[in-house]
């Protein structure tokens, strides 16, 4: 597990002296006196029938000059913001962060609950003028959402194993029947073909034990045969696939009986038509 952390700091020290967060006390003693405390609001202050607007007049902070209140007062007081952090298909992470507030910041990594002795300093700054900071309230929508769902379709089978891991040698830990249904949120291609991680919910459904992790195979290698096809696909997507790169005959669909077609390839690239385990360009 990986935490990505922000954590306020004053400035930017020169040399090898450590940043001193906001929210440590100082070790300064102003004069003698204790740090002062900061909960009495602001008021005038009527002394020897003299109207005072200066805060030091006042009963509460009478031994501190203004800058020693100032210094203690900040303008925006920051707190430490996490990051969210997500995993690329390449094993690295990403970290992404919309700051709350202008200043220096300190990035602090941890890995399994160890910290990495080697820390990032960034400074933010204003927007630049006319420009809007992006909200985080706002959700960002894709084209089009891949689909995840995927459906067993077989004859004269007693099932689909669900596996521990993506290996034909792995734990069989359940069983998806004829025309079941899973969902998945992950892919990997290996020797045995392509492999699908199901998700928790699908897990709960086909596994007798809760198991962090639980793997199909929807496309078998050895055989070159797709187990698991897709529920269902946008008409567009399928049309856009197939208009201008592949000549399909005008043949009546039947749900009883299935007949075979022949088709020829009248456009594609130098190295010809792709032959993919899946309905998918990703494939």
């Amino acid at each position: 597990r990986i935490e990505v952390k922000a954590v306020p700091i004053d400035k930017k020290d020169i040399g090898d002296r450590k940043l001193r967060r906001v929210s440590q006390p100082d070790e300064l003693t102003f004069g003698g006196h204790i740090p002062p405390c900061l909960d009495v609001p602001y008021e005038v202050t009527i002394k020897d029938k003299m109207c005072y607007c200066a805060i030091t007049i006042m009963k509460a902070y009478e031994n501190y000059s203004f800058e020693e209140l100032r210094y203690t007062s900040p303008v925006i007081k920051r707190s430490s913001e996490n990051m969210l952090v997500r995993p690329n298909s390449d094993g690295s992470y990403s970290a992404t962060w919309t700051p709350a507030s202008i200043g220096w910041y300190s990035i602090l990594t941890t890995i399994d609950g160890y910290p990495m002795h080697e820390g990032y300093k960034v400074e933010v700054k204003e927007p630049p003028q006319g420009l809007t900071p992006p909200s985080q309230s706002v959700v960002r929508k894709t084209a089009h959402q891949p689909n995840k769902l995927r459906k067993f379709v077989a004859k004269n089978s007693a099932g689909l194993r669900v596996r521990a891991h993506p290996s034909l040698q792995s734990e069989q830990i359940g069983v998806v029947h004829v025309n079941g249904t899973i969902a998945f949120i992950d892919e990997i291609h290996n020797d045995d073909g392509v492999w699908l991680r199901l998700n928790q919910d699908t897990i709960r459904q086909y596994c007798d034990a809760a198991y962090a992790e639980a793997w199909c195979l929807q496309f078998n290698q050895h055989l070159g045969k797709t187990l698991l096809l897709p529920v269902q696909e946008p008409k567009s997507i399928i049309e856009s696939a197939t208009r201008g790169s592949v000549k399909t005959p005008v043949v009546e669909s039947s749900p009883k009986a299935k007949r075979s077609s022949k088709y020829r390839v009248v456009k594609c690239g130098a190295s010809g038509h792709n032959v993919r385990s899946s309905p998918s360009l990703k494939a």
